[in-house]
């Protein structure tokens, strides 16, 4: 009677034995499963896009009251602000260059300039874009614009490689070429008076005085490329260039001659502002003037060898744009992004 009253706890006994050697198994096959069937879905994380990174290069920069700053350069860059100091807006333009020029027509008309002959426009302020046609101007070798500004008059100017210099006089629509192809490129161009002044490679200076009809060219002897040019009201002027090309003109640009350089680092821009001129250039180089001959190194930032391009004017101060876009004015140089946190 013993023996048949214990049988059946015998029984479970060992059933639950078996079940718990068994029960890691079951366990693993479980997870192996699971690991099967359910796929766990992992939520991104957003990434924030930065305005002005330290590994951006901006090639221009456009200012204006009602268009506020744009700034534009390589790997398809465009950013805007209303102002300097207020936060960046990044657009996204639908065909991708390395942007050479931009000019601002207004809050919603705006035209870029870049390589491969690309000129793009947008008339609702960035949100859409159209390509404009220039094939009949432009050659696959010839195709990299250099600069892109806007005259007095509100006509349009666009320099290209191989001596391409373009007109447009419906807000960049459509492009007329002005002067035949030449082995030379033509690096920046001012509207001085009733005088179109152009510089480019190895020293070389054009001049219209008819907006464009015809032109007169100099070459000047045992000159670098000129980068830039700028001329004040009274008809003094300063170009400068590569190796710290530096050349001088007192009649509106008709005569020029060179100037001991002050550095041999290569200068890309110059602009005049309270009545002293500014150039900038390689190796952090920020320099100033009162008469284009004698020149005083501004100082900078510490440690600070950005190479800039161009230089805007803007109520706060002058904009350098390039690596390192920065305010330069009374009280001393500020990079763009200590100015917007």
């Amino acid at each position: 009677m013993q023996a048949a009253s214990t049988a059946p706890h015998s029984f479970l006994e060992k059933l639950g034995s078996g079940f718990a050697s068994a029960f890691p198994i079951l366990v693993i096959a479980g997870l192996l499963l699971s690991a099967v069937f359910i796929k766990p879905k992992v939520a991104p994380s957003e990434v924030i896009p930065i305005p002005i990174h330290p590994r951006d290069a901006f090639y221009s920069a456009h200012v204006s009251d009602t268009a506020g700053v744009w700034l534009a350069g390589r790997g398809n860059k465009l950013i805007t602000a209303p102002a300097l100091g207020q936060p960046w807006r990044i657009i996204e333009p639908s065909f991708s260059s390395n942007w050479q020029g931009v000019v601002a027509l207004s809050s919603r008309i705006i035209v870029l300039a870049g390589n491969e002959g690309l000129i793009i426009r947008s008339e609702d302020g960035g949100a859409t874009w159209s390509k404009v046609n220039t094939k009949d101007i432009l050659t696959v070798f010839d195709s990299k614009f250099l600069r892109l500004k806007q005259a007095p008059n509100g006509d349009l100017w666009a320099l290209a490689e191989f001596g391409n210099v373009l007109r447009s006089q419906d807000q960049g629509k459509n492009w007329q070429a002005l002067r035949p192809k030449s082995d030379i490129g033509w690096n920046d161009i001012i509207f001085s008076q009733s005088r179109i002044v152009i510089v480019g490679e190895f020293g070389r200076i054009l001049t219209s005085d008819n907006q464009g009809q015809t032109w007169s060219e100099k070459e000047l002897p045992e000159s670098s490329s000129l980068m830039s040019v700028v001329i004040k009201p009274n008809g003094l002027g300063v170009a400068v260039g590569l190796e710290g090309n530096l050349m001088i003109t007192n009649d509106n640009g008709q005569e020029w001659s060179k100037v001991k350089p002050f550095t041999d680092a290569h200068l890309y821009s110059v602009t005049f502002d309270d009545d002293q001129f500014i150039a900038v250039g390689d190796k952090g180089w920020i320099a100033k003037s009162t008469d284009g001959r004698s020149w005083t190194r501004i100082p900078g930032k510490e440690n600070d060898s950005s190479w800039r391009t161009e230089i805007q004017k803007t109520k706060e101060g002058l904009l350098l744009i390039g690596r390192n876009p920065a305010l330069l004015n009374s009280s001393g140089l500020k990079l763009l992004t200590e100015l917007t946190r």
